[in-house]
C-alpha cells in the first residue's frame, strides 16, 4: 500500500516538475501543440494521482488525530486555502500579486490541516507527502519567478472572492459522499 503511495507520488510530480525544464516544456508544446501537451501532461500524471489516492480509501488502520482540536477550524482554513487555490487562476488579483503562487501556497494550507486532523494512518503520510512537495515546489517556483513584477486590479480580485464561495458550497456539498464526513454540522 505504502509502494503504491511512493510510485504513484514519482509519477505524478515528476510531471509537474517539467515546469521548471522551460526548453523541454517548449519544445513538446511545440511538437505536440498546446492541447496535444496538456492531454500528454495529463496522460502521465493521472495515473500517479490514482496510485496515489486509491489505497487511501482501502485502508483501515487509524491513529488518533495530531492535533484534534483544529478540526473545529477546519471551514475557516479551508476557506483560506480556497482564497488561495482561486487566486492562481485570476491574472491580476491581488493574492497573485502578494504571493506569487498562491494555488500552490493553498494547496500547502490545505493538505497540512488535513495531515493535522486526519485518523486514518495512510491519509496521515500522503497528506504529509503532498504538503512537503507543495512547500517545495512553492520554493522553486518563488526561486524562478523572484523577478516578475504582477499589476493587479480590484477588478481581477472580486471574482476570485466569488469563485471561492462556489467552490467552498461545492466541495461542502460533495464532501461528504466521499469522505464520508459531513462538514456541515460543524457550520451549523
Amino acid at each position: 500500500m505504502y509502494i503504491s503511495l511512493i510510485l504513484g507520488f514519482i509519477l505524478f510530480y515528476s510531471v509537474h516538475l517539467l515546469s521548471f525544464f522551460t526548453n523541454k516544456r517548449s519544445k513538446l508544446i511545440e511538437k505536440y501543440g498546446e492541447r496535444g501537451f496538456r492531454l500528454r501532461y495529463v496522460a502521465f500524471a493521472l495515473p500517479g494521482f490514482v496510485l496515489m489516492v486509491s489505497p487511501f480509501f482501502l485502508s483501515n488502520e487509524r491513529s488518533t488525530p495530531l492535533y484534534s482540536d483544529l478540526y473545529s477550524f477546519m471551514n475557516e482554513i479551508i476557506f483560506m486555502a480556497l482564497i488561495l487555490l482561486t487566486a492562481g487562476n485570476m491574472p491580476k488579483s491581488l493574492t497573485k500579486k502578494v504571493f506569487k503562487h498562491p494555488m500552490v501556497l493553498g494547496y500547502a494550507l490545505w493538505a497540512f490541516a488535513h495531515f493535522l486532523v486526519i485518523s486514518n494512518v495512510y491519509g496521515r503520510y500522503f497528506f504529509l507527502l503532498q504538503w512537503i512537495f507543495a512547500i517545495s515546489y512553492y520554493a522553486l517556483l518563488f526561486y524562478r519567478d523572484r523577478k516578475i513584477v504582477i499589476d493587479w486590479n480590484l477588478k481581477a480580485t472580486i471574482p476570485n472572492f466569488f469563485a471561492t464561495v462556489f467552490m467552498y458550497f461545492f466541495i461542502g456539498f460533495f464532501h461528504q459522499y466521499f469522505t464520508g464526513k459531513n462538514i456541515w454540522r460543524l457550520i451549523w
